[in-house]
C-alpha cells in the first residue's frame, strides 16, 4: 500500500492493471490482497476479472460466475438504477469496501467486449462509484486484452514470477 501510494503520480479515484507475460504468474491473488489492502486502509475498491476467456477470481471466492461483465456488456436492456445494483453485473461485497465483479462467463470474443463502447460505459460509471479500481487481466504474451486494458488504466503493474518464464 505504501509502495504504492509513495511511487504512484496519479491521485485517486484510479485504476490499477495487473498483468504478466505468462499464466501462473500470480496476478489474481497480487489483486486480490491488494484489493483487500486498499479496502482495509478506507478506499472503495472493485476488482473486475477481465481475463474474459479463463476467468478464476470467482472460484477463489467460491462464487458463480453467472453474472458480470460478460452478460452486462451483451444485455440489450439497460438498467436505470445505481450501477452497483445492476442485477446483470452481480457486484458481491467480499469485505468491507471490497467488491468483486465477475467476468460472467467466458468468451472467445473477450476482445471485441474490451473495445466496444458499452464495456467503456460500464468502466466510466464504475469509477463514479469507486476511487479505485483493479483489473485483473490476462497474461500479456499470451493474448492482447492486456495491452487494450493498458489504455484504460491509471497504473500498470507488471507481475513477473521469479524462475517462471522461460526468456
Amino acid at each position: 500500500y505504501s509502495q504504492i501510494g509513495m511511487h504512484s503520480g496519479v491521485e485517486f479515484p484510479k485504476s490499477i492493471l495487473i498483468t504478466s507475460t505468462i499464466p501462473e504468474e500470480g496476478k489474481s491473488m497480487l489483486a486480490s490482497n491488494m484489493a483487500s489492502i486498499f479496502g482495509r486502509h478506507g478506499h472503495k475498491t472493485l476488482l473486475m476479472d477481465l481475463d474474459l476467456r479463463r476467468p478464476s477470481l470467482h472460484r477463489g471466492f467460491k462464487l458463480s460466475n453467472k453474472r458480470g461483465i460478460i452478460n452486462h456488456v451483451r444485455t440489450k436492456e439497460k438498467f436505470l438504477g445505481p450501477i452497483t445494483k445492476d442485477p446483470s453485473l452481480g457486484i458481491h461485497e467480499l469485505e468491507e469496501n471490497v467488491h468483486l465483479l465477475c467476468s460472467g462467463g467466458n468468451s472467445r470474443d473477450a476482445t471485441e467486449i474490451i473495445v466496444s463502447n458499452e464495456f467503456e460505459c460500464l468502466l466510466e460509471s464504475l469509477r463514479a462509484e469507486y476511487s479505485l479500481i483493479i483489473l485483473d487481466s490476462p497474461p500479456l504474451g499470451v493474448f492482447p486484452d492486456a495491452l487494450l486494458l493498458a489504455e484504460k488504466a491509471s497504473e500498470i503493474l507488471y507481475l513477473i514470477r521469479h524462475g517462471k518464464p522461460k526468456r
